[in-house]
């Protein structure tokens, strides 16, 4: 295991080509909280993990440095994996389903990941341990308060680990242009919980640091307490969110859809444990009517509008015609290949939470071989650098062509939303009385 502290030129040289494609992933990225993240102390940022190494992907293109990450063992087995992610500052950390013996291998992962604070270099480990694809959070483990205490054990008050608690917030886990909210907490200092380490032992320090931590990242984004019936308040968000922003006074984007989900999650948490009945009530109510409009192919962001607004339709159509030249010489060129990139190989991937990662890791590679590739032909018959500009274009081209279909099928959809108000479908019908009603319910909590 190489010095994956030390500064890496070739780390350094592939971070602002990793952060110009994930951002393309993304029609919304928003970021807050920066300012938090010290930039004297060691640092250990504790994320919420539900999205593979795409959330690694969050960390290493918001936060300053060169962070150093701890992944999941069974990953390491290939060789020339185990290289890459030697490569990208990825050390490997045990796991109980890994089998007692390899247990025994991560006192030396936290000896190194000592050293690595030690010489003021971040690391990123998840709370968790696992992912779970939901929008909730796994108990946690104990894997930081460990490294926390193992730290002052051997370096005693010489450093002050500060834990930056990192809250992630998907809009899809998986779909190209999703949207995305990161949010950096407040450091939480370790000083106090290692005086209480002295003081009382490591048991009862670890429980106050693991819950300090369970409550600062709850703090940053929908934390569902119910797993097993998370669907069901994602429905509940989506029907009554743009209430939520009416009532609020909140523009319409992903980090208001936050600030007003995490408004509306309490409520609906209250009511479910003041009224059980009601619950079990609600939640099968919402789980037809999810059911009803997946039968009927209608999106979650049509369905909750009375109507699909003409005046849209209008718009997305002007847009379209208007774009059209740039946009089908991006889907011509490079379109198809977005589309190789993101569908078919997922699959091969049973875990939808393991998709985007397959997705971003194939398009990384099969965009740079091609559009070198693009590039050497082009720098045939213009300069070098007009070459690179051409290419950059014709990359860009390429999302907006991917942005102008979505706004395409999302029209699509809202007109048959509106042919469907006028048939007497009763299957639509069923879905609407439901929404109704669930509405009705929702609102009376707002």
């Amino acid at each position: 295991m190489k010095k994956v502290e030390k500064w890496s030129l070739g780390y350094a040289f592939l971070k602002p080509f990793i952060q110009l494609a994930h951002r393309l992933v993304y029609k919304e990225f928003h970021v807050i909280g920066r300012k938090n993240i010290p930039r004297d102390q060691p640092v250990i940022f504790a994320p919420n993990h539900q999205n593979g190494l795409m959330d690694d992907m969050v960390i290493v293109t918001t936060a300053p440095g060169q962070t150093v990450f701890l992944g999941r063992a069974d990953i390491f087995k290939n060789w020339l994996i185990s290289a890459f992610l030697n490569f990208v500052k990825i050390i490997p950390i045990y796991r109980i389903r890994d089998g007692k013996d390899a247990l025994q291998k991560n006192a030396e992962t936290f000896k190194r990941t000592i050293e690595i604070l030690n010489s003021k270099t971040n690391i990123c480990l998840y709370p968790e341990g696992a992912q779970i694809g939901k929008r909730s959070m796994l108990p946690h483990k104990k894997a930081i308060p460990r490294i926390v205490f193992m730290a002052h054990d051997h370096l005693k008050d010489s450093i002050d680990i500060q834990i930056v608690p990192v809250g992630l917030t998907f809009s899809s886990y998986y779909k190209f242009r999703r949207r995305l909210v990161v949010q950096y907490g407040k450091p939480i200092s370790t000083k106090e919980y290692c005086e209480l380490y002295q003081k009382e032992g490591e048991r009862n320090a670890t429980v106050a640091l693991k819950e300090k931590l369970h409550d600062e990242i709850s703090s940053l984004i929908v934390d569902i307490s119910e797993p097993e019936i998370a669907d069901v308040f994602e429905g509940a968000f989506r029907i009554i969110r743009l209430r939520i922003f009416e009532k609020l006074n909140l523009q319409k984007n992903e980090k208001n859809a936050l600030k007003a989900d995490r408004y509306f999650m309490p409520k609906l948490h209250e009511h479910f444990d003041k009224n059980p009945e009601l619950k079990e009530e609600i939640c099968k109510k919402q789980k037809e009517f999810n059911r009803l409009r997946n039968q009927l192919k209608l999106k979650h962001s049509i369905v909750q509008l009375n109507s699909y607004p003409i005046s849209k339709v209008v718009l997305i159509s002007i847009f379209a015609i208007l774009t059209l030249p740039i946009t089908l010489l991006g889907a011509i060129v490079n379109g198809w290949l977005f589309y190789l990139t993101q569908y078919p190989v997922r699959k091969k991937v049973k875990d939808y939470t393991f998709w985007s990662t397959i997705s971003f890791g194939t398009g990384v590679m099969a965009f740079l071989i091609y559009d070198t590739i693009l590039w050497i032909i082009i720098a045939q018959f213009f300069s070098v650098w007009i070459a690179y500009f051409i290419v950059f274009g014709i990359s860009l081209a390429g999302v907006l062509a991917w942005d102008v279909k979505e706004k395409l099928l999302e029209m699509a959809n809202g007109l048959r939303y509106n042919k469907l108000q006028k048939s007497s479908n009763s299957t639509f019908q069923k879905m609407q009385q439901i929404k109704q009603e669930l509405i009705q319910s929702y609102s009376q909590l707002l």
